[in-house]
């Protein structure tokens, strides 16, 4: 791979020859560079490039990304603060997700990637990607099950009882399980749009226009995301899961010191959903791996 952030202004060839002299200038060239220093496995220039201090604590965001390539999708600045969204090629049979979006921040007129929120950003697509993929194993089971035909289904006949069983009880349990958890994700996705709401009542004058209508976008987006899951669904738990974490996401770019209180409910929210959107995973995958033996 000659570079990660291969669509970006500058070559990671060109970015390297003027940095050599000068710190990047723009998000996007601080992503760069610093997705070059993760694609080589470059402690040192992760920590040049972002907000870790300690070349210790770089993992890659617990990946290998050889061989990968990104095509950036969107680029998002609001002040000091700024949102790179990349889809992500990967080799056949690597772990990465789909898509990475890199988080930076302005300090002393130096962008840098805020490498704790950009991990957190792909903690979330991973959780996303996991239901995602438990409910088309599910949508094939069944499939499978629908289209035999021919031979196959002579075949299958003696069997089919049995499998038309395991299949109607597979359904039932991701039903119940879905239900479960979309009635989890509502409550937390009133919350989140509550908490937002009174963030704007409070602060309005002190935030800038912008911040207020992020404040307003996120709370009338999990709204509406509120109002879907009053009958939850496969489909829509998936898009609520995915919203829910990229609202929250946009909350922590807002002004820490204006906002300190409700950052930290954010967090904390953050924290607790993670948890909740978890151990709902882990339960279905459970269930799914002891239908299939």
């Amino acid at each position: 791979m000659q570079t990660f952030f291969l669509r970006l202004s500058l070559s990671i060839t060109m970015l390297f020859a003027l940095t050599a002299c000068f710190e990047p200038e723009t998000p996007q060239e601080a992503a760069a560079a610093f997705w070059s220093a993760v694609e080589r496995n470059d402690a040192g220039g992760a920590v040049r490039y972002s907000t870790l201090e300690d070349e210790a604590a770089f993992d890659a965001f617990g990946h290998s990304w050889q061989g990968a390539e990104a095509t950036v999708e969107k680029v998002l600045i609001e002040g000091r603060a700024a949102q790179i969204v990349s889809r992500i090629t990967a080799p056949e049979g690597s772990d990465l997700p789909a898509t990475v979006t890199t988080y930076l921040v302005q300090r002393d007129e130096t962008w840098l990637v805020d490498y704790a929120r950009t991990a957190e950003g792909m903690r979330g697509n991973a959780l996303t990607a996991l239901f995602a993929e438990l409910t088309k194993i599910t949508q094939d089971l069944a499939g499978r099950l629908n289209s035999a035909s021919g031979d196959l289904q002579r075949q299958l006949e003696t069997m089919r009882g049995q499998m038309d069983a395991y299949a109607d009880t597979l359904n039932r349990q991701m039903s119940e399980s879905i239900g479960r958890y979309g009635s989890v994700l509502r409550e937390r996705i009133d919350e989140l749009a509550a908490s937002a709401r009174d963030a704007l009542d409070a602060n309005g004058e002190q935030l800038t226009p912008q911040e207020q209508q992020t404040l307003d976008d996120v709370a009338g987006e999990m709204e509406r995301q509120s109002d879907t899951l009053s009958e939850p669904d496969a489909d829509n738990v998936t898009e609520g899961t995915e919203k829910a974490l990229a609202a929250q996401q946009k909350l922590l770019m807002l002004d820490e010191e204006t906002l300190e209180r409700y950052q930290r409910q954010w967090i904390e929210w953050r924290d607790r959903f993670e948890q909740e959107a978890k151990a709902f995973f882990d339960a279905l995958n459970a269930e799914l791996r002891k239908q299939k033996e």
